[in-house]
């Protein structure tokens, strides 16, 4: 008879192991102005230009346009616009991720024309004196002239698409639990704190309309509100309520300014391009200006950057020429300054801004256009 025997359970051995790939999108995007959209279909028909870099996913990007079109030998003819995307540099080019990418043309409200949008799954791959093939790739055939001239997206001779770039990539992952930390949402307790007038300490009058606010939090966030408050509960009483007069604002505005405090953004209705929102960014850069809140005065600067055009020009440049905003004024002046707005901007009702508040502005931007 065969002899059985067994290990002691003591000395038997499992081995269990494990292991993922986790796939994840890495996402990113980029717009491009093209100004001077007429001007550039005169030049050569060999010339391009290419955009600013840009990184998405640990990669840095650029993108060539082409006016009359892309390799004419593909039998496209000259009447397109062409649009690629060129891997610039990268950290992996010798095993680059699989991305998809498309161009989209927007309207003048910065949204994507389904019809004129188109995407591609790519993969560059890292070759020896073969730049174009290996980093290069787009479509010659991106929008008939034509089509683009009655998209209706042309604004001034210039048109934007957006570049948006999608890159998968592999991410091994061992057995250890993965701890995911959630964005801060610190900001919305403190709003929240703001308007329940929770543990709120000092009312403040404005125009006959009152806010409760925190008087810990206006002396952290503000040095004009700190001095104010410092000067007041020399002599309260820790039990009672402190009361400020604000003069010289209006309640909509100090209500804006009290939401970036507490929150360190802009309210979602000043974002919209309406001329209601665009005159309550004007005043509060006025406030930001008065209380040094230096982060919001810049966020509103930003805001009226995007809102410059013939019609609201004068009088953006006047507030910032008063209030000493000197992006926003480099801003301004250069679209006057370019062909054809100048004339357009005089025919305003507010052109008269530019002469009283910015008569050296004024004078510069004549004697460019004699030159």
């Amino acid at each position: 008879m065969a002899a059985a025997t067994s290990l002691p359970s003591a000395t038997r051995r499992f081995a269990h192991s494990a292991s993922a790939i986790v796939t994840r999108d890495v996402t990113g995007s980029h717009k491009l102005t093209i100004d001077g959209y007429a001007q550039s279909r005169k030049i050569p028909k060999s010339w391009r230009e290419t955009s600013q870099t840009f990184e998405v996913a640990g990669y840095t990007w650029q993108i060539r346009y082409f006016p009359h079109g892309y390799r004419s030998w593909l039998g496209l003819g000259d009447d397109y616009v062409s649009l690629y995307l060129e891997l610039v540099h990268g950290d992996h080019l010798k095993h680059m991720d699989p991305l998809r990418f498309s161009f989209a043309l927007l309207d003048q409200a910065g949204n994507p024309v389904p019809k004129y949008t188109r995407s591609k799954d790519c993969l560059f791959r890292e070759k020896d004196r073969d730049f174009e093939n290996a980093r290069l790739a787009g479509f010659p055939d991106f929008i008939r002239h034509k089509d683009l001239d009655e998209s209706g997206c042309l604004k001034d001779d210039s048109f934007t698409v957006k570049c948006e770039i999608s890159v998968i990539r592999d991410w091994p992952k061992s057995t250890r639990p993965i701890v995911t930390v959630p964005p801060s949402d610190l900001h919305k307790h403190l709003n929240k704190l703001l308007w329940e007038k929770h543990g709120t300490d000092v009312t403040l009058d404005v125009a006959g309309e009152t806010f409760h606010a925190h008087m810990w939090l206006l002396a952290a966030r503000s040095p004009v509100f700190k001095a104010a408050i410092a000067n007041m509960t020399q002599d309260k009483k820790s039990s009672s309520i402190c009361s400020m007069k604000i003069d010289g604002i209006e309640p909509k505005v100090f209500k804006a300014m009290l939401h970036f405090m507490y929150t360190d953004s802009l309210p979602d209705d000043m974002l919209r391009l309406e001329q209601q929102s665009t005159a309550l960014v004007h005043n509060l850069i006025a406030a930001a200006q008065r209380y040094e809140l230096e982060r919001l005065k810049l966020m509103c600067e930003e805001a009226l950057c995007k809102r410059i055009e013939v019609g609201t020009v004068a009088a953006i440049l006047a507030v910032a020429e008063q209030h000493r905003c000197h992006a926003l004024k480099a801003a301004c002046i250069e679209f006057i300054g370019r062909p054809g707005n100048l004339k357009a901007v005089m025919e305003t009702q507010g052109f008269d801004k530019i002469k009283a508040y910015c008569p050296a502005v004024m004078t510069e931007l004549v004697m460019k256009q004699l030159v």
